[in-house]
């Protein structure tokens, strides 16, 4: 695969692909994209109880991280 594609993204997500040569990392300071990350919800339905349950322990997850 060929590509000239620039992704941002988390290092851990593709540390695979890093690791295996199918990515690069390259040299660009990403200090400034530390934000605040949300999530989107459909407003036309009520989550499933597994989506409930995986948004709490998301935002449990991020609590005990801040």
């Amino acid at each position: 695969r060929q590509s000239d594609a620039v992704w941002i993204i988390s290092a851990g997500v593709v540390a695979n692909e890093i690791a295996s040569g199918a990515f690069v990392a390259l040299p660009v300071d990403t200090e400034e994209t530390k934000g605040p990350v949300g999530l989107t919800m459909r407003t036309d339905t009520a989550p499933s109880p597994a989506l409930t349950i995986l948004l709490q322990t998301i935002r449990e997850a991020a609590r005990h991280h801040a």
